[in-house]
């Protein structure tokens, strides 16, 4: 007997078999052992990333219709790396990179051959916070910016109107990116002038104006690489005050606020690009598939782990924020902004950055 398919019944056969085809690749590809990648982190995004990376590998992402990607998360801070303490070699080296700040890729040594896969996933700028109390003394209750000028005036009486010492934290230069970035601005503000030099960092009359600040500053080290949560948690006796990353202050946000403590933040007239750019691994060794792995967890990073990032204090590099990002709207009384002020940006040369590492402690 002949046997017949009409067109639809013919239809819902192939229909049938791709999806179990589909359905049997995936099986298959999901019992076999994943490529591992591994992205190294700056500790200021290491909670963003750690995030991201939990849902991204949940996703059981397949690249080049076969393989699973799997994505392993290291922390090391960026002097430890562009200043040649990493280690890494053609045989021993993370798949790609996300440093805190662009400045690092480019002070990284040609031994470390790393491509840029996206120039900046996210941003946070360097914002002073302190106690409104002592805000109000540096600002002459609001008649003068809180920014670096005002902060020396106040650093060089030695204490406050009280009896008070002065007593800033700041992340030092020694330890991080966002240490390299302050001083940077400390001492384009001095100087009045983005464009920072070795000359200006060196030279004597800097280091004068630099010297109340540093002796205000001389516990900052025993905060550790986050003084807003020494200050969150122990109030002034921590700190008065401080320049820090944006993101930073915002996670501590309740705490620093908490029993109706009165607090306020003000954005500096030079900024620093911590832009958390991601970078590939990029050597004859390199496979395809590595590659593309690398380029997935960027893109992702770029779309889907922007709302992730967004709840740990960090902007979109792109643009504005939005009402929906409660972080930073519950940060608006106290004077954070949804749209970044003007300022100048300030970069620096490698040599230049070796001073301000070396500025005294």
């Amino acid at each position: 007997m002949r046997f017949e398919l009409d067109r639809t019944t013919f239809v819902l056969v192939i229909f049938v078999i791709v999806i179990a085809a589909i359905f049997g690749i995936n099986q298959f590809v999901n019992s076999q052992p994943p490529l591992e990648i591994t992205v190294v982190v700056d500790p200021l995004a290491e909670d963003w990333i750690t995030e991201a990376v939990q849902e991204y590998n949940s996703n059981n992402v397949i690249i080049a219709n076969s393989v699973r990607v799997q994505v392993n998360v290291q922390i090391a801070d960026d002097l430890e790396i562009w200043r040649g303490n990493s280690g890494w070699n053609s045989q021993n080296h993370p798949d790609a990179w996300i440093p805190s700040s662009s400045q690092s890729l480019d002070y990284a040594p040609s031994s470390l051959p790393f491509e840029t896969v996206n120039e900046s996933l996210v941003y946070t700028p360097l914002v002073w916070g302190g106690f409104q109390n002592r805000v109000d003394v540096i600002t002459e209750n609001g008649t003068r910016p809180f920014d670096w000028e005002a902060v020396q005036a106040v650093a060089d009486n030695s204490s406050w109107a009280d009896g008070g010492f002065v007593n800033m934290a700041i992340n030092w230069a020694t330890s991080s990116m966002a240490g390299v970035g302050a001083l940077t601005t400390a001492t384009a503000s001095y100087g009045q002038d983005a464009n920072v030099t070795r000359s200006i960092v060196t030279d004597a009359s800097f280091t004068a104006w630099f010297a109340p600040i540093r002796e205000s500053v001389l516990n900052s080290e025993r905060l550790g690489g986050n003084p807003a949560q020494s200050m969150a948690s122990r109030g002034a006796s921590a700190a008065d005050f401080a320049l820090l990353p944006e993101s930073q202050w915002l996670t501590e946000l309740d705490s620093l606020t908490a029993n109706n403590r009165a607090f306020a933040f003000s954005y500096p007239a030079y900024q620093y690009p911590l832009d958390f750019p991601i970078a590939l691994w990029s050597d004859a060794q390199v496979t395809n598939n590595q590659r593309t792995a690398v380029q997935s967890f960027a893109s992702f990073l770029a779309n889907e782990g922007q709302g992730i990032a967004l709840e740990h204090g960090l902007r979109p590099s792109n643009g504005t924020l939005t009402e929906n990002a409660s972080l930073f709207t519950q940060a608006e009384p106290f004077g954070i902004l949804l749209e970044m002020p003007a300022s100048q940006m300030v970069s620096v040369d490698r040599g230049t950055a070796d001073a301000i590492i070396l500025l005294p402690e």
